[in-house]
């Protein structure tokens, strides 16, 4: 099963849930009944127990539901406090869906309306429903606030939810007239009012990038530069004592933490750190997707040739966003940093196989399936063995953000 999260954001871009978005693979027999059956299974078996641990970082998961699903009572098998029930936009709103809603949150399940785009949809489930997510591209912006007003009056105490948001001025705007919460890639776009440079950011993380990045690692100049600041330091140690998978133990030397790590771990906590610097004033929802995507893309290397080193990979997905960090264009935004003209291509205008493997990247996380399933093809990768990847990429980073806030 292919499956990708989609964060929702509070007002203060504090991530306070995980929308699952989730398909079979091609060759699954999900047809007919036999199919709600099967995606019933993969549902709880796989993606909620397998989610709620990992992909949900103990946040809220909001799951798909068909009539099928909401009247076969497989809502009942997940733990109310872990799910939020999404009624697709087709679902009708007759007696039996009606009647299995209002049984559920008679059970303390929350139960969303999916995809509204007018006030009439809402109305035949205004007693069974705890909030509503209005699909944003398809509702006219001057009769928005007029749409939630009225749906407050329909359904008192409703949570409001701005699908698709895709700008930061959709974002203050959905903001101002009080909605609870916003879905979209807003996020990742540029704030070029606040334009910086890698420059301006603790130099010695820069000098540091630097000299990771090349061919061989000169640890006793690396050493030099982690001396010049406690933090990173701290930051060595700790990622030197997670690498040991043992209890905390003290080093002799900071050498002997950098020999320890090897190279390979010595650029992935430069990249990290760097990467912390960077985003330390933006939601840490972007930059934890930067890291995901990093070890992702890294990852995909152990399945196929992608025709690059696994650090290269790294770093594809490391700065695919530091134009968002920076509030810059891609070009100005890759001026300071070490990488390759290969990478450089890739993040710019989306060249070769690097820029494949980027868009695949972002067709996953976006669940546009279809394009990623035609990509992976392209990049001859098995698609059965990518969602493990995914999954592993969002771990990851979990214990990656775990080791640095204990330093």
């Amino acid at each position: 099963m292919l499956v990708a999260r989609q964060p929702i954001f509070n007002a203060r871009l504090e991530v306070t849930a995980y929308e699952l978005l989730f398909r079979s693979l091609p060759w699954a027999d999900l047809s007919g009944h036999r199919g709600t059956q099967a995606t019933a299974r993969l549902l709880v078996e796989n993606l909620m127990e397998q989610g709620s641990r990992t992909l949900t970082q103990g946040h809220p998961a909001h799951v798909n539901f068909t009539r099928e699903l909401i009247v076969g009572g497989y809502a009942e098998m997940i733990p109310h406090a872990t799910v939020v029930i999404e009624v697709l936009e087709d679902v009708p709103a007759d007696a039996e869906v009606v009647a299995a809603l209002a049984g559920l949150r008679e059970s303390l399940y929350r139960v969303a309306l999916d995809d509204v785009r007018d006030v009439e949809r809402v109305v035949p489930f205004k007693d069974v429903i705890s909030s509503v997510k209005i699909d944003l591209p398809f509702v006219d912006v001057d009769r928005l606030p007029q749409m939630v007003s009225d749906l407050r009056k329909l359904v008192p105490g409703v949570k409001l939810t701005a699908e698709k948001v895709e700008t930061w001025e959709m974002f203050q705007l959905t903001k101002q007239l009080g909605f609870d919460g916003f879905q979209g890639y807003f996020l990742s776009k540029p704030i070029t009012l606040e334009q910086r440079s890698v420059e301006a950011f603790r130099p010695h993380y820069l000098q540091l990038l630097n000299l990771t990045s090349a061919p061989e690692v000169d640890m006793a100049a690396v050493e030099q530069i982690v001396r010049t600041d406690v933090a990173l330091t701290s930051k060595l140690l700790r990622h030197a004592n997670s690498a040991t998978s043992m209890q905390i133990r003290s080093f002799d030397s900071i050498r002997e933490a950098l020999v320890l790590l090897g190279a390979e771990g010595v650029r992935r906590t430069a990249a990290l750190a760097a990467l912390a610097g960077l985003g330390r004033d933006r939601p840490e929802e972007l930059v934890q997707n930067s890291v995901v995507r990093a070890r992702f893309c890294e990852s995909l290397s152990t399945i196929g040739n992608l025709g690059a080193a696994r650090f290269d990979l790294f770093l594809l997905g490391m700065f695919s966003m530091v134009d968002a960090l920076l509030g810059a264009p891609m070009d100005q935004a890759l001026d300071d940093l070490p990488v390759t003209d290969a990478v450089r291509g890739a993040l710019q205008f989306g060249e070769g196989r690097l820029g494949a493997v980027l868009r695949l990247v972002e067709a996953y996380e976006h669940a546009a399936w279809d394009d990623f399933q035609e990509i992976a093809a392209d990049l001859n990768l098995d698609v059965a063995l990518i969602p493990a990847l995914y999954v592993g990429a969002v771990q990851w980073m979990s214990d990656a953000f775990e080791t640095a806030r204990a330093a």
